[in-house]
């Protein structure tokens, strides 16, 4: 993906130079537009397929999965680490709930207190929502194609304003 990426975007730059002939112009109109890409890959990459959710137990054993705040290796998590909170009778409440009025005041949230606290409270889990590791090479592809167009578009527009630039010469 870096690779598509450089391309795509080096091209972009190319082509904004060559529509606008002004060297920090374009730097800054290349600039903002991939600041916009990147803010907006960040918003529509979870939402490329539906999530999923599942609802991790609080188990005792915290080192083998228990632990719902340990990090998941190539998993994309939509929560941002603020997953709502199930108790036995299946009921979810919200992370903010939980943590102003049940054990919030727990230092650092965590530890053998936290879920002792959580426990006693009547919760059994967090529900979590996420998109698997699976799908994360299927937006890459997707990413990558994204890039790969603009190169292409950028290519042919960057050719035709050098075409026409000499023309009018």
């Amino acid at each position: 993906m870096p690779l598509t990426l450089g391309l795509g975007w080096g091209m972009f730059g190319v082509a904004v130079g060559a529509a606008l002939r002004r060297v920090l112009p374009s730097l800054v109109v290349v600039l903002g537009a991939f600041g916009g890409r990147t803010t907006l890959m960040e918003q529509l990459r979870p939402q490329l397929m539906d999530p999923v959710t599942r609802t991790i137990p609080l188990g005792p054993d915290r080192g083998a999965g228990g632990d719902p705040f340990a990090a998941v290796p190539n998993e994309l998590v939509l929560d941002g680490g603020k997953a709502p909170f199930v108790d036995a009778a299946g009921q979810v409440h919200p992370y903010s709930e939980v943590m102003s009025h049940a054990c919030g005041s727990i230092p650092d949230g965590r530890g053998d207190a936290f879920f002792s606290c959580l426990k006693q409270q009547g919760y059994v889990g967090i529900q979590q929502s996420l998109q698997p590791e699976g799908r994360l090479g299927t937006f890459h592809l997707i990413e990558n194609g994204i890039n790969l167009t603009l190169f292409v578009v950028s290519l042919a527009v960057t050719w035709w304003l050098v075409r026409r630039g000499r023309a009018a010469a």
